[in-house]
This record gives C-alpha cells, sequence and structure tokens, in this order.
C-alpha cells in the first residue's frame, strides 16, 4: 500500500501528468456540453415537429367538418398551400 501511495504522490507531482489530467478532463466537459446541446437541440426540434403535426391534424379535422380554409389559416397558423395540400 505504502509503494501504490508513493507512486500516487510521484504522479500528483508530475507536472506533465497534471496537465495531460487536466486536459482529458477538460475534453471530457467539452463533450458533455456539446452532448447536451445537442440533446437539448433534438429535443426542441421534435416538440415543435409535434405541434407542427398536431396543427395539420386540427387542420384536417376543421376541413372534413367543411370549414372555410380561410378560417382554419386564422385558427392554425398553417399557410393555405399547407392545408389545399391536406386536401388532396
Amino acid at each position: 500500500m505504502e509503494k501504490f501511495r508513493e507512486n500516487v504522490d510521484r504522479l500528483n507531482k508530475d507536472e506533465e501528468f497534471r496537465l495531460l489530467f487536466s486536459e482529458e478532463e477538460d475534453a471530457l466537459r467539452t463533450h458533455n456540453t456539446l452532448m447536451a446541446e445537442s440533446e437539448e437541440a433534438g429535443l426542441e426540434r421534435g416538440i415543435k415537429q409535434g405541434q407542427k403535426e398536431e396543427k395539420f391534424e386540427i387542420a384536417k379535422n376543421m376541413l372534413a367538418e367543411g370549414m372555410d380554409i380561410n378560417v382554419i389559416t386564422k385558427i392554425t397558423g398553417l399557410s393555405e398551400n399547407e392545408i389545399q395540400a391536406l386536401n388532396n
């Protein structure tokens, strides 16, 4: 155990080893940050896509009820072209 402690102490005093360790930690932190940002961006994209799909579903239901396209665009925020494409 004493030998192990001596080796750890020696490595802790070794400036080159400490710099390498710091670089590795920095790289890991950078990687983790990028992964978290990517995950957040993916979630945001998924939420927006889901909201858009919901608008299309609502517009389909409104069309099925015979509602006017102008009213549907006002309520859903979809364009006339998007709603007409649902009609086909």
